[in-house]
């Protein structure tokens, strides 16, 4: 299982467009010459301070922490496996760097003499809104799709669109967005997209689309360039890698500085914003004019200064080594491009990297400052003194100097443009160093104390003013947008704001240029609202005419604020400073009141506070003072008071309670009674006047019913998982109600969750709690074993049966032969591989594989042996492989032999069934064939009764229709028989026959195999003696 790491969208970075510092960055890298060689990509990070940071891959596992020394770098080798992979992928492979202090970040795509680099922009500086700048050499590898457009997202749910100038390829080369047909996609935070085109796709726009109201800014990230190039025709070809400025930093003044070492100058693009850009140069004193989107090109040999009515970007090249290098007689050049920073985009102190390459010798750096109050120190060393004024323009001055790779320190206090670059062995790159359009500042004027740096009174109306004496920052922002921590939000360079409350608050300025939302710029303030220092006035609130020595104080009060009081109807007996003061009352006039006036330390004044009083023998007391909504499990000893007049008693009656202590005094302790409404109230008597008198306002006091939860759990649905969840319904006490989880979740509902026992707290609105645990179940783990039923017989069908135990049932099975059962079981399974799947109820799922066998087919082999013609002694004997052992045989000729030989066979077919041990049956049939008839002779013999060759006859394997004669020399029969087993003893007529040679003649025949045989043989035997 892949393991997901969710990114935290972290509070706005402070920062500032055109500012290369900064704290959070989203680097995507380009597809790098042919993609096959294993390049390598890495990230620098530089830093002027001591800080330390973390890069991460966002959904997926890569985060690495890291730290930076100050004045020092830190390089990230990049994992070769968060390499694009192609145009038109959305791929989650984008790098987010995020730091403690402000950094600066460069990247390098580096590849078998194929190299380039760019800064990396904060995310402060990126923005909403850009048109593509690059370049492509349309004669080289005409049709190639290498042109390349980078989109970065830094936010979810990020909807862009996108209008390209030319067609934009899939890998195959079919269009996959035509020409000047815009179209919309979306990207999630830390995902990138590539788009291809074999044409150039400067003035391509690229623009957010934020739908989203609770979202201020989606910036993206934009980086273009080319997989391999030339420029200018000039073998050899080069990767090409730059980030884009959002539109609206793009400049109206720059400085072209030609690279060094260069033998025929370099390649310089110009791309307009607008329509009727007017662009003047050292060289070109004649206007060229150019609309929006649309690109110049010069080349440029000396500094070249560039002015133009209306924003433009600039971009310079390096030509390749067959039109440079070999001019010089070495090896030393190749394509990069620098998306240079405009004039105005000046830094004061920066730390960067001069990027470490293999093949790179040689590495510079070019600079361009402003003449008057010229101060520059590079690396500690004071270098101002060999700059040189720019032709066309001598309030601005230039230098180039030959630099060591490693971390650099530029510092210049009227600030500085630079520019990094290296060449070597077929191999270069280049990059700007960074740049800052300096910070506006925030004015607060507090009506009281004027204007104030981090403190204010509560009770005053403030005036916030944007202020700055860097009339770039004048000219470019327009937009200014405050955010307070208080949830106000106001617009305008000059907005007024009232606090209600004391405390701690952050205002953020966000300026923006033209209609982009992104936080182009940020000034935090941070402010103290000083509290007025006073809630109210507590004191009796009617008192009999001509009462004395009564007493108000001040609610509220802080230290060391000073409080000066007020009365109308009376007079002050002592003094009028202080926390309270004591009255005496008259009744000189008709409105009687209190009035305090508090001031802080710092002469913030609050509002005035009144206080009404009631001068009359008829006393109407307000209501006492106490807790009037009580928790079920803390409703006695509750104490009430009323403010204490001299001279009074205080009768108190408690309907619905017990007054159990107090009585008489101003102050009681109450037993209630229990859940329910109740009132409390007061007589108040005096020794003024007997006529002086009155019963109090009643105080409503309800005590709430316990707070009782019911449950509704829904328990895990399968074993192991997390998908339980809990409901709670509340009832009792005072809502609003909080549900507290000790999963440090809030809420009614607790989802998502793993079997076991969890704890809720409810809290109501009076503070009053119930905890109580709640269980999740979960069913046993589901689990199953299978049992094959084997094919019995070969080519029959065999089956399988299932066990489950756990899970809930009921259960289906899903057998991989395409069949859904209910029950647990299957049959006819030929031979072979199979799986099934049981699910239970909720869908909790075991797979299981198991295979069906069966026995191997029965086979027969016969064993004949051949019979004689016409005779009954042949035979057939079975050998029988495969099936089951032990075989029975049903012979059909004979079925009382059940063996596997059946003899005294004439011939003929035999049909017989074999059976095996498991029932499975062949039926066969053997055939017995005749055994061909063969007689022979021999040539002599001796009947001297020697018992030896004593007679002559045949010698046969079959008996058959026989006839022989024998012929003396001259035609006597001298024997004959019809017997093939007849033998002639050399006798005739009783008398041996001489010796000699005589002449014999055999006739046999038979039946063989259904046909007549028939053989006639003559010979000659010779007797001998």
């Amino acid at each position: 299982m892949a393991t997901v790491l969710l990114w935290s969208i972290s509070q706005p970075v402070l920062g500032q467009t055109g500012s290369t510092e900064g704290r959070e960055f989203y680097v995507g890298f380009l597809v790098n010459g042919s993609g096959n060689n294993d390049n390598n990509i890495s990230i620098f990070v530089s830093s002027k301070t001591n800080t330390s940071g973390i890069a991460q891959i966002a959904g997926t596992n890569y985060r690495v922490p890291f730290d930076v020394v100050a004045g020092g770098r830190t390089e990230l080798a990049i994992p070769s496996e968060f390499k694009p992979t192609g145009p038109e992928i959305r791929e989650r492979i984008a790098v987010r760097i995020t730091t403690v202090d402000e950094v600066t970040v460069h990247a390098l795509n580096e590849d078998i003499a194929s190299a380039d680099a760019t800064m990396v922009l904060p995310i402060n500086s990126l923005g909403e809104s850009y048109l593509v700048h690059t370049y492509n050499n349309d004669n080289f590898q005409v049709g190639a799709t290498q042109n390349q457009l980078l989109l970065v997202g830094t936010a979810d749910t990020t909807i862009y669109e996108v209008r390209p100038v030319v067609d934009m390829l899939d890998t195959d080369g079919t269009v996959s967005h035509p020409a000047n047909v815009t179209f919309q996609d979306t990207l999630l935070l830390g995902e990138q997209i590539a788009y291809y085109a074999t044409l150039n796709l400067s003035g391509t726009t690229v623009n957010v689309i934020n739908n989203d109201p609770e979202v201020f800014c989606k910036p993206i990230a934009v980086f273009s360039g080319h997989i391999s190039t030339l420029v200018d025709n000039c073998n050899s070809a080069d990767h090409l890698y730059n980030q884009m400025y959002p539109t609206a930093d793009w400049g109206k003044e720059y400085v072209v500085v030609p690279f060094e070492t260069r033998s025929r100058g370099d390649i310089v693009q110009i791309l307009a914003a607008e329509d009727n850009t007017s662009i003047t140069t050292t060289t070109s004193p004649v206007p060229i004019t150019l609309d929006r989107g649309d690109r110049t090109t010069l080349r440029v040999e000396n500094p070249l200064y560039i002015e133009s009515n209306r924003p433009i970007s600039v971009m310079q090249l390096t030509t390749g080594k067959a039109c440079d290098a070999d001019i010089r007689g070495d090896n030393l050049a190749d394509p990069f491009m620098i998306i240079l920073s405009p004039s105005n985009q000046i830094i004061q102190d920066v730390v960067f990297q001069v990027m470490t390459s293999p093949r790179t010798q040689k590495y510079f750096i070019s600079m361009v400052t402003p003449t008057q109050n010229l101060s520059v120190n590079y690396d500690g060393t004071d270098i101002s003194s060999q700059f040189l004024p720019v032709p066309g323009n001598a309030d601005l001055s230039y230098l180039t100097i030959e630099t060591n790779q490693g971390p650099r320190r530029l510092i210049s206090p009227n600030g500085v443009v630079a520019h990094v670059y290296g060449f070597g062995d077929s191999e270069s790159f280049g990059y700007a160093v960074g740049g800052d359009l300096g910070e506006f500042d925030v004015e607060i004027r507090d009506e009281q104390l004027g204007v104030i740096q981090d403190e204010i009174c509560e009770a005053s109306e403030l005036t916030l003013t944007v202020t700055s004496d860097i009339q770039i920052l004048k000219d470019a922002y327009t937009s200014f947008r405050w955010e307070i921590s208080d949830g106000t939000i106001l617009f305008g360079d000059v907005v007024t704001h009232e606090f209600t409350e004391d405390g701690e608050y952050v205002i953020d300025m966000i300026a923006s240029k033209g209609t982009s939302q992104c936080s182009n710029l940020v000034v935090r303030r941070t402010i103290n609202v000083i509290a007025d220092g006073v809630d109210g006035i507590v004191g009796p609130a009617s008192v009999c005419p001509d009462a004395q020595d009564i007493q108000y104080f001040a609610l509220g009060t802080l230290p060391d604020y000073t409080y000066e009081w007020f009365v109308d109807g009376g007079t002050i007996d002592g003094s009028s400073i202080g926390n309270f003061v004591t009255v005496d009352w008259d009744i000189s006039n008709p409105n009687p009141r209190m009035r305090v006036l508090a001031k802080s330390p710092s002469g913030c004044l609050s509002d005035t506070i009144s206080y009404n009083v009631l001068l009359s023998e008829a006393l109407e007391p307000l209501a006492p003072t106490g807790p009037i909504d009580l928790c079920s499990d803390d409703f006695e000893g509750i104490l009430y008071t009323t403010p204490f007049a001299t001279g009074s008693t205080y009768t108190w009656e408690a309907i619905g309670g017990s007054i159990i202590s107090g009585q008489g005094t101003n102050e009681v302790l109450v037993d209630w009674d229990g859940p329910g409404q109740h009132t409390l109230r007061f007589f108040e008597t005096t020794i003024i006047s007997n006529q002086c008198d009155g019963v109090s306002q009643d105080l409503t006091v309800i005590v709430y019913e316990p707070l009782t939860i019911t449950e509704t759990v829904m328990p895990v649905s399968c074993f192991g998982e997390a998908d339980g969840s809990i409901e709670v319904s509340i009832n009792g006490g005072l809502g609003p109600y909080t549900a507290t989880w000790d999963v440090g979740v809030t809420g009614n509902s607790l989802t998502d969750r793993s079997a076991g026992t969890y704890c809720v707290n409810i809290t109501d609105a009076l503070g009053c709690t119930l905890t109580q645990e709640i269980v999740i179940g979960q069913p046993n783990e589901l689990g199953a074993t299978v049992t094959p039923i084997d094919a019995v017989c070969n080519g029959a069908r065999g089956g399988a049966m299932v066990s489950v135990t756990g899970g809930t049932m009921p259960y289906s099975f899903n057998w991989s032969n395409g069949v859904t059962t209910s029950t647990c079981d299957i049959n006819g399974l030929s031979k072979g591989d199979y799986s099934v799947q049981v699910v239970d109820a909720n869908n909790c799922e075991v797979n299981l594989d198991f295979s069906i066998a069966e026995p191997a087919a029965i086979e027969v082999d016969f064993v004949e042996k051949q019979a004689c013609p016409d005779v009954a002694d042949g035979g057939l004997t079975l050998e029988v492989s495969g099936g089951t052992a032990p075989y029975t045989f049903l012979w059909a000729q004979n079925t009382s032999t059940t063996g596997n030989e059946l003899n005294s066979l004439g011939a003929g077919d035999y049909n017989v069934t074999v059976m095996d041990a498991a029932g499975c049956s062949l039926s066969v049939t053997g055939t017995v064939t005749n055994l061909k008839p063969l007689v022979n002779f021999p040539t002599a013999f001796s009947p001297n009764n020697d018992q030896t060759n004593d007679t002559f006859g045949a010698v046969f394997n079959c008996v058959l229709d026989f006839e022989m004669v024998i012929y003396s020399k001259w035609g006597e029969v001298v024997f004959s028989t019809n017997e093939i087993t007849g033998q002639w003893d050399g006798t005739f007529g009783g008398e041996l026959v001489p010796q000699g040679v005589y002449t014999y003649r055999v006739r046999y025949t038979a039946d063989f195999n259904g046909n007549e045989f028939v053989e006639n043989v003559n010979g000659r035997i010779k007797v001998v003696y």
